[in-house]
């Protein structure tokens, strides 16, 4: 118990009262809700892999390995677009065409995987909420002259084609909120990748951000030698060859224990969904399972009943509390002119209905 149980304690008695059916259809509803967003296991899986047109550093080949290397997972389950961006594409019209292919896969199979992979250059002063993306790394040198050189005026920089990933991740997480079974995983293969992973969190939905770094935030390309993406398709390669589920924490930690890696020290993984990873399996036609990660921390939540504790209904539904495929237990049936009952559930669970917490329980 904690600070919680005193504070939330007369929110929970003075909550709207219910009766046992529409509690147990809210719960019954939440708990296939979880059960088929958090399952380990995809009914299909797409990519949409862009770079720009006029991209240097062989974005193109890059796009189209990480293609080739996802559709190993489940071939007869995963579309793709491999597309390169030109001048006329912006953040707005962008992120709807990404929507729009997302929303037709999510129509037919619910439970779904969405992979967003960029491969070329970003700007340096990107920030956290604004990572810049752009087709060429350029800057205006200054010619040699004497001092007895008549002055040059300096040209005037003109607005290059830009999209803002930031953007673009965000409304994808928008989307999640509204798409149950929903998953993204977003693979930045780029410049100052770092700064786009930080942001909302979102309930109901695993969102991974997958980037490198190096000292001055300088990324590889082909021009320089092996790109993360390359590095990524090895290790992810190598992973499914072996039979077992694994994430994007895998992959990173092989990409991280090569030695010979010079440009970006280390890969990193950043969720902004729920703590449990994008988990990828050879076998999809496993039983789903509910991952551990989701019963690590559980709370205790409040419903105000009307019924009576002693009353057939009341009991039916702590019957199916306590049975539940979730892990919930029933700690008490308080009589207050109804019923105050308090139960034990994960905390995800809590929050995902958005309940008062009376108390948390563990870590």
């Amino acid at each position: 118990m904690d600070a919680y149980l005193f504070s939330n304690f007369t929110r929970a008695v003075q909550a709207q009262i219910g009766s046992v059916e529409s509690v147990k259809t809210k719960i019954d509803n939440a708990v296939n809700r979880i059960q088929t967003a958090a399952a380990d296991s995809y009914d299909s899986i797409s990519v949409y892999s862009i770079n720009w047109a006029e991209d240097d550093t062989g974005g193109m080949q890059d796009c189209e390995l990480f293609i080739e290397t996802v559709s190993k997972l489940q071939p007869e389950a995963i579309t793709s677009i491999q597309r390169s961006i030109t001048h006329a594409d912006w953040d707005t019209p962008l992120l709807g065409d990404i929507t729009k292919f997302v929303e037709s896969q999510i129509s037919v199979k619910p439970r779904h995987l969405f992979i967003l992979h960029y491969a070329g250059h970003a700007k340096g002063d990107s920030t956290f909420d604004h990572l810049i993306i752009v087709p060429k790394i350029g800057q205006l040198e200054e010619d040699s002259k004497s001092d007895d050189d008549p002055p040059v005026p300096k040209p005037v920089p003109k607005l290059e084609p830009h999209v803002n990933m930031s953007f673009i991740k965000d409304g994808l997480k928008t989307l999640c909120e509204r798409s149950p079974g929903l998953d993204i995983l977003l693979v930045m293969d780029c410049c100052c990748a770092s700064v786009a992973g930080r942001g909302d969190r979102v309930m109901g939905a695993r969102v991974e951000l997958m980037a490198a770094t190096s000292p001055k935030g300088i990324s590889n390309s082909r021009l320089d030698g092996t790109t993360f993406t390359q590095h990524w398709c090895s290790s992810f390669d190598v992973l499914l060859s072996s039979g077992a589920a694994f994430t994007c924490h895998d992959i990173m930690n092989s990409i991280n224990s090569d030695k010979e890696l010079e440009q970006f020290p280390r890969s990193f993984v950043l969720r902004e969904g729920w703590e449990v990873p994008i988990t990828f399996r050879s076998n999809p036609g496993a039983i789903p399972t509910l991952p551990t990660a989701l019963t690590t921390r559980t709370v205790i939540i409040a419903f105000h009943i009307s019924e009576n504790p002693e009353d057939g209904s009341m009991r039916l539904l702590v019957d199916f509390l306590n049975t539940s495929p979730l892990p919930m237990s029933v700690l008490a049936a308080i009589p207050v002119s109804s019923t105050l009952l308090l139960v034990q559930v994960p905390a995800f669970f809590q929050e995902f209905l958005g309940l008062p917490r009376i108390a948390t329980v563990g870590r």
